[in-house]
Protein backbone atom coordinates (compact mmCIF):
# COMPACT_ATOMS: atom_id res chain seq x y z
CA UNK A 1 0.00 0.00 0.00
CA UNK A 2 1.40 3.37 -0.96
CA UNK A 3 1.22 6.00 1.81
CA UNK A 4 0.18 8.83 -0.54
CA UNK A 5 -2.89 6.94 -1.73
CA UNK A 6 -6.15 6.82 0.12
CA UNK A 7 -9.79 6.14 -0.60
CA UNK A 8 -13.12 6.69 1.04
CA UNK A 9 -15.32 3.67 0.44
CA UNK A 10 -18.77 2.79 1.72
CA UNK A 11 -19.09 -0.13 4.12
CA UNK A 12 -22.40 -1.89 4.43
CA UNK A 13 -23.71 -3.46 7.66
CA UNK A 14 -21.73 -6.57 8.50
CA UNK A 15 -18.97 -5.75 6.02
CA UNK A 16 -15.45 -5.65 7.47
CA UNK A 17 -13.14 -2.73 6.68
CA UNK A 18 -10.30 -3.56 4.31
CA UNK A 19 -6.82 -4.36 5.70
CA UNK A 20 -4.76 -1.22 6.22
CA UNK A 21 -7.83 0.87 6.98
CA UNK A 22 -6.86 3.74 9.29
CA UNK A 23 -10.38 4.84 10.20
CA UNK A 24 -13.92 3.61 9.69
CA UNK A 25 -17.30 4.63 10.96
CA UNK A 26 -19.78 7.39 10.34
CA UNK A 27 -18.44 10.54 8.70
CA UNK A 28 -18.84 12.55 11.91
CA UNK A 29 -17.03 9.94 14.02
CA UNK A 30 -14.11 9.79 11.61
CA UNK A 31 -13.90 13.58 11.30
CA UNK A 32 -13.90 14.04 15.10
CA UNK A 33 -10.39 12.61 15.12
CA UNK A 34 -9.08 15.24 12.70
CA UNK A 35 -7.98 18.55 14.21
CA UNK A 36 -9.60 21.72 12.84
CA UNK A 37 -12.85 20.13 11.68
CA UNK A 38 -16.36 21.21 12.59
CA UNK A 39 -17.10 17.70 13.82
CA UNK A 40 -14.20 17.87 16.29
CA UNK A 41 -15.24 21.34 17.47
CA UNK A 42 -18.82 20.08 17.97
CA UNK A 43 -17.57 17.05 19.91
CA UNK A 44 -15.38 19.22 22.15
CA UNK A 45 -18.29 21.61 22.76
CA UNK A 46 -20.47 18.64 23.69
CA UNK A 47 -17.84 17.51 26.22
CA UNK A 48 -17.64 21.02 27.71
CA UNK A 49 -21.44 21.20 27.95
CA UNK A 50 -21.54 17.78 29.65
CA UNK A 51 -18.87 18.87 32.16
CA UNK A 52 -20.82 22.05 32.90
CA UNK A 53 -24.05 20.06 33.36
CA UNK A 54 -22.26 17.64 35.68
CA UNK A 55 -21.07 20.57 37.79
CA UNK A 56 -24.65 21.85 37.98
CA UNK A 57 -25.92 18.41 39.00
CA UNK A 58 -23.24 18.04 41.67
CA UNK A 59 -24.10 21.50 43.02
CA UNK A 60 -27.81 20.57 43.16
CA UNK A 61 -26.98 17.33 44.97
CA UNK A 62 -24.86 19.22 47.50
CA UNK A 63 -27.72 21.65 48.15
CA UNK A 64 -30.12 18.74 48.65
CA UNK A 65 -27.67 17.01 51.01
CA UNK A 66 -27.22 20.23 53.00
CA UNK A 67 -31.00 20.63 53.27
CA UNK A 68 -31.34 17.04 54.56
CA UNK A 69 -28.61 17.66 57.13
CA UNK A 70 -30.37 20.81 58.36
CA UNK A 71 -33.69 18.93 58.62
CA UNK A 72 -32.12 16.09 60.62
CA UNK A 73 -30.40 18.56 62.95
CA UNK A 74 -33.69 20.43 63.48
CA UNK A 75 -35.45 17.13 64.28
CA UNK A 76 -32.71 16.16 66.75
CA UNK A 77 -32.90 19.59 68.43
CA UNK A 78 -36.70 19.27 68.72
CA UNK A 79 -36.34 15.81 70.26
CA UNK A 80 -33.75 17.15 72.73
CA UNK A 81 -36.15 19.93 73.80
CA UNK A 82 -39.00 17.43 74.16
CA UNK A 83 -36.80 15.10 76.20
CA UNK A 84 -35.81 17.96 78.51
CA UNK A 85 -39.46 18.91 79.00
CA UNK A 86 -40.39 15.29 79.77
CA UNK A 87 -37.52 15.06 82.28
CA UNK A 88 -38.80 18.22 83.96
CA UNK A 89 -42.33 16.83 84.14
CA UNK A 90 -41.11 13.52 85.58
CA UNK A 91 -38.97 15.35 88.09
CA UNK A 92 -41.93 17.49 89.18
CA UNK A 93 -44.15 14.42 89.50
CA UNK A 94 -41.52 12.59 91.54
CA UNK A 95 -41.37 15.47 94.03
CA UNK A 96 -45.11 15.23 94.72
Amino acid sequence: MEPERFAIIPLFPGQQPPPGCIAHGSYNCVMERIIDTHCRADAIQLLHDAAKALGTIEHSQKLADDARIRQVRAAIDALDRLSSQLDAVESAMAKR
